[in-house]
Parts: structure tokens; C-alpha cells; sequence
């Protein structure tokens, strides 16, 4: 219940910021920042595109380009560990995204907080064998307490949120959401 009235107060005081008109990306960068989360690892993509523009406009969010994706899981999994909070890895689809498998299952197996966001080809393409497509959630089923495919806008809060609560509470563990690339730039309805 505490939970649900944190998350009432921080959308009321988003959504008047941005006056009710906030895209999936801009989401994600308020929300861990609301969390006291502003900083992510990660390594860019032509899928990823989108996430980072957004990330690169916000001066109180900062983003470290590793020059390899492995790389950039480890560093975000140290950095929540000295930090005390959840560590978060941004990747781009396909071998990109493979490349994460490792600090993954190193978290999970460690109990370290981890929200890995992996991005996704666009929805419309999604199942066609499209540039660098590969079912990301099967791939890291083993080695997350719970990955999900967000293949449109409706609901991501609460999406978001689960995933926020379940790598924080005990066990804790790696997350994996693989956010499909057109679904970053589209507005969320708070109504619905």
C-alpha cells in the first residue's frame, strides 16, 4: 500500500511537469531518478537509439558508454553494489544484447539488484527475423527472477514498477526488460 501511494504522488507531480504529455523514455529516466537511480551503463545500437537521445537530454541523468556490453553490465552491477541500489545496463537488440548474458546470470547469481533494458526492434517487425532481432526473454529466462517483451505503450508503469520492486526486494536479482524501439517515443495515458 505504501508502495502504490509513493507511485500516486510521483505520477501526480510528472505527469503536471510534463503537462500529461510523457513518452516511454522520458518515463523510465524520471522514474529512476525518483527512485534516487541516475546513472546506467550501457552501449549503443541502431534499437537503442531513441532510449539515448532522451537519456542525453536530461543533465541529471548520467549515462556511461562502455566499449563492450559485458563490460557495461559489470560496471552497472559494481556500481550497485557500492552504491547500495540497483545497478541498470542499457543494450541495443540482437549480439548487442547478447553480449549481457554474462553479468546477468553473475547477479542473479550473486543476489544483486540489476535492471537490465534491452531494446527491441520495432513492434511492427517483431517475429519477422527483422536486422538484429532475437527473442532477448527467452534467451535470459535462466538468469532473471522475470524478464517481459513491452511491445506497446499501455500499462508500462505499472510494468515498470513491478520490475523495480521485484530486483529490489529479497532475493534480490537481475530484471530484463527488452522495450521494443518504437515504443520509447510513444506518450503514455496515465488515465488508462
Amino acid at each position: 500500500e505504501k508502495i502504490l501511494r509513493v507511485n500516486k504522488i510521483f505520477i501526480n507531480d510528472i505527469s503536471k511537469k510534463y503537462n500529461g504529455n510523457i513518452n516511454v523514455a522520458q518515463y523510465i529516466v524520471e522514474r529512476l531518478k525518483y527512485q534516487d537511480v541516475n546513472t546506467a551503463f550501457g552501449y549503443n545500437g541502431g534499437a537503442a537509439l531513441p532510449f539515448f537521445d532522451i537519456i542525453s537530454k536530461d543533465n541529471q541523468f548520467n549515462l556511461y558508454f562502455n566499449r563492450h556490453e559485458q563490460y557495461s553490465g559489470h560496471a552497472a552491477e559494481a556500481y550497485g553494489k557500492v552504491m547500495n541500489k540497483f545497478g541498470v545496463v542499457i543494450t541495443t537488440s540482437g549480439p548487442g544484447f547478447t553480449n549481457i548474458i554474462t553479468p546477468l546470470q553473475d547477479a542473479y547469481s550473486d543476489g544483486q539488484s540489476l535492471l537490465c533494458i534491452s531494446c527491441q526492434v520495432n513492434s511492427f517487425v517483431l517475429g519477422t527475423d527483422a536486422f538484429q532481432e532475437c527473442n532477448a526473454t527467452s534467451i535470459t529466462k535462466s538468469c532473471v527472477k522475470e524478464n517481459i517483451l513491452v511491445s506497446h505503450e499501455k500499462n508500462f508503469p505499472n510494468i515498470l514498477e513491478y520490475m523495480i520492486n521485484l530486483c529490489t526486494l529479497p532475493r534480490k536479482g537481475p530484471v530484463h526488460l527488452d522495450i521494443c524501439k518504437d515504443v520509447f517515443t510513444k506518450k503514455i495515458n496515465f488515465e488508462e
